[in-house]
């Protein structure tokens, strides 16, 4: 078994035991009905969101630490669309948190970010491989109910959605957004981006019951949002 089968299989073993293949070299996924119909993709909205989401969380470190420092130069220079010093950075990090091994959350971080960076650069297979890379050092270094597995998890479906391949981006969506519900709470707004990529999702899909249940939850925190603007 490769070492990407045993990432694979141990992600979802963990993650949605009910789906998990005796087969690890096919994972096995709830079928849904196809409907592929030029939709626009969501993958720059994605990638937008998670570059934002990874460059603001605070890591439990001083803010004068050499590592903050070097992580808010990969920042700027993300933001200021040098993708490539990114990448250089980020290569050049990795050796470091390797040694400081998978329960460092460091490792996932950098291993996160280079595979936004690979996706944005449309290195779909070496970005998919990052992002089940990282599933597993979050699961290491924060927990698997962390809102970071959310985010990667998106991620993830962002590239099966990109494909076509519904039957794959559904149930990773799905779980994104179980576990920021309950990481910050039914009512909390921040759900709201990764609810509006589902709901999409599941139209596109044909599960009209399930997205128009997932609408009522969107407009119940758009209606929250709209009255703490107020």
């Amino acid at each position: 078994m490769s070492r990407m089968a045993q990432i694979r299989r141990w992600i979802f073993k963990t993650t949605f035991p009910t789906m998990i293949s005796t087969n690890s070299h096919d994972l096995q996924y709830p079928r849904t009905r196809r409907s592929i119909h030029s939709p626009g993709c969501l993958h720059q909205r994605f990638l937008q969101l998670l570059l934002a989401v990874i460059s603001v969380v605070a890591f439990g470190c001083s803010s004068s630490s050499d590592w903050d420092v070097q992580w808010q130069e990969i920042t700027e220079a993300i933001e200021a669309g040098n993708i490539q010093e990114a990448k250089t950075r980020l290569s050049g990090l990795l050796p470091q948190v390797q040694q400081e091994g998978p329960k460092n959350v460091h490792y996932a971080q950098v291993i996160f970010q280079l595979g936004i960076i690979a996706q944005h650069e449309g290195q779909e297979k070496q970005a998919e491989s990052y992002f089940w890379e990282a599933l597993t050092l979050w699961a290491q270094s924060v927990g698997p109910e962390h809102p970071h597995m959310a985010s990667t998890l998106s991620a993830l479906a962002d590239l099966f959605e990109k494909r076509g391949n519904m039957d794959n981006a559904l149930p990773l969506l799905k779980r994104a957004a179980a576990i920021e519900e309950k990481a910050w709470g039914q009512s909390d707004s921040r759900r709201l981006p990764t609810l509006l990529a589902y709901h999409q999702l599941l139209l596109k899909a044909g599960h009209t019951t399930e997205a128009q249940r997932i609408q009522t939850d969107i407009s119940h925190l758009q209606d929250i949002h709209s009255l703490s603007k107020d």
